[in-house]
């Protein structure tokens, strides 16, 4: 027996997968001190690397993903990385 997938299925499944991931650690972020996030940190690396990936997907869904941020303190960190999770969800 095959199994045959659609390819715009595919990306609708994988988009949902990684917005579950992103809010999940969204929540956990919301509730830290934003300084534990901050882009010298292995943490902030991290964040900055989901933020990059969320607008990067929403991007490939057809929106203006923006300017990605790199570096910057604990709060603009996260500020970045809810941005980016807001981004993704009016794209998808």
């Amino acid at each position: 027996m095959t199994t045959t997938m659609l390819r715009g299925e595919t990306r609708a499944a994988s988009t949902d997968l990684l917005r579950d991931v992103l809010h999940t650690t969204l929540d956990r972020v919301a509730g830290e001190d934003p300084d534990t996030y901050d882009s010298r940190t292995a943490d902030g690396q991290e964040l900055l690397s989901l933020a990059a990936l969320a607008r990067r997907t929403a991007r490939a869904l057809g929106a203006d993903a923006g300017t990605t941020v790199t570096s910057g303190p604990g709060i603009v960190v996260v500020r970045e990385f809810a941005a980016a999770v807001r981004l993704l969800d009016q794209a998808a």
